[in-house]
């Protein structure tokens, strides 16, 4: 199985789109939202998609923490692959499709 690591700060603007966009890619959806303090979690958690969890951190952490943090979530779950991408909808959805086909390819 495969997941998706989502690091939103201050997303509003993009994340329902990203997460739309790729919820049928994904077994799971992990993202985590870095204190926004914009509508990112509300956007988030108004979507109507099963595959999300969502990990909110109580303060800003930085993309660093962030990402060590929904890697553990990875490592604690019966995920077999992750891809990283960000919230801002800077990664175009067919590099994220090629990074999934290489999963398909056992390596």
């Amino acid at each position: 199985m495969i997941g998706c690591l989502v690091l939103a700060y201050n997303e509003e603007n993009y994340i329902e789109e990203i997460l739309t966009e790729i919820s049928d890619t994904f077994d799971k959806i992990i993202v985590v939202n870095d204190a926004s303090t914009d509508k990112t979690a509300d956007k988030i958690k108004n979507l109507d998609l099963n595959n999300i969890s969502l990990i909110s951190n109580d303060k800003n952490f930085g993309a660093g923490r962030s990402l060590e943090i929904g890697v553990k979530n990875f490592l604690d779950s019966e995920l077999d692959y992750l891809v990283k991408i960000d919230g801002d909808k800077q990664f175009k959805i067919e590099d994220i499709n090629k990074l999934v086909q290489l999963s398909n390819k056992d390596y």
